[in-house]
């Protein structure tokens, strides 16, 4: 990868479909790129065409990711998500994880159709929860690492 200039194909979601799709740009690294589909029958992968590097998980990229597969979920009600930074060689390769995964896409598509994915994430304040696990008696004391 020492060519500065090689593009892969940046993955953010399987989606059914026949249709060529769009879901419009976002920005990457100060750099607008226009999301597309891939296709493997009634399946495709929402991709872009974008420098072949290591993004780094920020606050931002994982925004922009989160953000193009909230409209993609907008636009379609059988949304498989990605994580984050996953880059192909090239589109072939792509269509090719398509075809290998399509017999789980299959089963899956019915099963997730008209639902989405919600995700929590609980904070407590440490006094809070040292209090909590202090009173609770199943809770086995250990000493501090130093």
């Amino acid at each position: 990868m020492d060519d500065v200039n090689e593009t892969g194909i940046y993955v953010f979601c399987g989606i059914q479909t026949t249709e060529e799709k769009t879901f419009g740009s976002f920005m990457l690294e100060d750099t607008e790129y226009e999301t597309y589909t891939l296709h493997y029958r009634d399946a495709a992968m929402v991709a872009a065409e974008v420098p072949m590097k290591i993004y780094h998980p920020n606050k931002e990229n994982l925004m922009m990711h989160q953000e193009v597969i909230s409209r993609v979920m907008e636009k379609s009600d059988t949304v498989i998500p990605i994580s984050f930074g996953n880059i192909f060689k090239s589109k072939a390769d792509v269509e090719v994880m398509l075809e290998n995964l399509y017999p789980q896409f299959e089963e899956l598509f019915p099963k997730i159709k008209g639902k989405i994915e919600v995700g929590l994430k609980v904070i407590g304040k440490k006094e809070w929860l040292d209090e909590r696990v202090n009173q609770n008696p199943h809770v086995e004391k250990r000493p501090a690492k130093v």
